[in-house]
């Protein structure tokens, strides 16, 4: 059998994330031709297979996450024709629609869609959430048959057998020293605004260091250097290689690529406490530094 959980749209300006978002539906197909949807709680406990019933998901950390966070069993015994698709071919789409498409046959409705016109006419998107279900059961017995002959079946039960690692990881968190946190921002800030000056005088002028387009009007129009390499588009490029070629011919290209790594630092682990999903203050909590020590890196 197959099961799908629907939810709430996401929305991140209400903090609505695949981690928080609420369980509003629940489709389960026993059959290649039939499935049912039910959007009762009530309804939900009943539709949960036996102990002993094989269930198949299309991205099965997501389903699993939600069927806990809304108090139901989680299968124990079960497929993902998501990982499955993603070990068969990393370079197409993997969603279920492109798949049912691809594999089936089949012409199926977006989310946002089926939302739509189910507002005037509920059974519509009744019908989507059922075919979920159906996609993902129909799509396994032919994934499975790929997996097997292209002899990826181990490689596919080690990628599953990870689940349980990361769905634990997810539920427990790790804890963040949130003082920590606020002094090595502070730190990243003070030397990312070092690095912009210097890279304005070099310039002769203050530019959006964000804007590769920006970068490139610079260095190859205004300092005359010359461009190691162009774009897909043909654009003249400013990506990290580029500019270490420019090291040996004019000082700006130094600090824009310190400049480079430090904003990346700070986007990518410097958050907010408010902007950490799920975070809980505890009187013991720190965070483990990994990285050299004056180039920390948060975990």
């Amino acid at each position: 059998m197959a099961l799908d959980c629907e939810t709430e749209p996401f929305n991140t300006n209400t903090g609505i994330t695949p981690r928080t978002a609420r369980m509003i539906g629940l489709a389960k197909a026993e059959d290649a031709e039939k499935a049912e949807y039910e959007t009762d709680p009530d309804a939900w406990q009943l539709m949960m297979p036996s102990a002993d019933r094989k269930v198949i998901f299309h991205n099965s950390q997501f389903d699993h996450a939600v069927l806990h966070r809304s108090g139901l069993p989680v299968p124990i015994d079960f497929e993902d024709t998501l990982i499955a698709a993603r070990l068969l071919n990393e370079n197409v789409p993997n969603g279920l629609k492109p798949l049912a498409r691809k594999h089936l046959g089949v012409i199926p409705v977006t989310f946002d869609e089926a939302s739509r016109k189910g507002v005037l006419d509920p059974e519509v998107f009744n019908e989507y959430a059922r075919n979920d279900a159906l996609y993902t059961l129909r799509l396994w017995p032919i994934f499975r048959e790929e997996l097997t002959g292209q002899g990826l079946m181990r490689v596919y039960d080690l990628e599953k057998g990870l689940l349980p690692v990361v769905l634990s990881m997810e539920e427990i968190g790790m804890k963040i020293d949130l003082s920590l946190l606020n002094v090595l921002s502070r730190e990243i800030a003070t030397e990312s605004e070092k690095m912009r000056e210097e890279i304005y005088r070099f310039a002769g002028c203050e530019f959006d260091l964000n804007s590769p387009r920006n970068v490139a009007v610079i260095l190859y129009d205004k300092l005359g250097l010359k461009c190691a390499k162009r774009t897909k588009n043909g654009q003249q490029s400013t990506d990290k290689n580029s500019l270490k070629a420019l090291c040996g011919y004019h000082p700006i290209a130094v600090p824009l690529l310190k400049f480079r790594e430090i904003d990346k630092l700070a986007k990518s682990f410097m958050k907010t406490p408010s902007a950490i999903c799920g975070c809980r203050r505890t009187h013991s909590s720190r965070v483990q530094v990994i990285g050299s020590e004056d180039r920390p890196l948060l975990v």
